[in-house]
This record gives structure tokens, sequence and C-alpha cells, in this order.
């Protein structure tokens, strides 16, 4: 039995990676934002792709791939500013945007009350708290 190779090219075009047309490559990119296995980044990274990626330069699609090579708990924590980023990160065009983004929607949505647990109180309870009225 022959043993086969198999690569992350297009076994038509036999092309690799980010070759191959513009649209192919944005296609693999939004494919990639949205399935990252991490539901929170999944809506993060895929919307924001599916919103942005149309306008970005070719270096900054560039960028975009490289953001996608970041672990997910590590992007994570550095996009809602739980760490600091990498230093790499820091000259990474499509990091600062989704950033942006992400600190946005946080400050949108932390600035509601209800959002918010009260000073000394845990945000998350448990199943068996009681809830006074």
């Amino acid at each position: 039995m022959a043993s086969r190779s198999y690569s992350s090219g297009d076994a038509k075009t036999g092309s690799e990676g980010t070759s191959g047309s513009p649209r192919r490559n944005i296609n693999r990119l939004m494919y990639h934002a949205k399935q990252r296995g991490w539901l929170e980044l999944d809506l993060i990274i895929g919307q924001w792709a599916r919103d942005n990626l149309e306008g970005l330069t070719e270096e900054e699609l560039g960028d975009f791939e490289e953001l996608l090579a970041i672990e997910n708990p590590d992007l994570f924590k550095f996009l809602t500013g739980q760490i600091d980023p990498e230093p790499h990160l820091e000259s990474n065009r499509a990091f600062q945007m989704i950033r942006e983004s992400v600190q946005d929607t946080m400050s949108f949505y932390g600035s509601f009350a209800a959002t918010k647990a009260p000073k000394g109180a845990n945000w998350v309870r448990g199943w068996d708290d009681k809830t006074s009225s």
C-alpha cells in the first residue's frame, strides 16, 4: 500500500500556505478565525474577521494570520487586557485593531451596573446560593 503525504496546501493546485488567490486566502483566514475551538474567541475574532478582513492590506492579513497562531488562552488574555501582550504583538496591526474593538465593547457593557458584582461580592454564585428578595 502506497503512503500518502498530506499538507495544508491545496491538493488540486499544489499551492501552499498563503499563496493562491486573495479570495482563497481570505476564506482560509475567515475559517480559522471562526473555528478556533474556544467559543469566546470564535465570536470575538470570527465576527471581527467577518466585518474587517475584506478591507485589510496584504501586510495586515499577514499580521492577522500571525495572530491566529497564538494559543487561545493567551490570546484571550491579551485581547481582554488580563495580561500584557507579548512584545511582538505591539507592532501587529491586526492585534491592535481587534484589541481596540474588544476594549471598546468591554467598556460599553462594563458601564452597566447589572454586569458588575457589588463591591466585595463574587460575580459568580454557586448553585445553592439563596437570593434575597
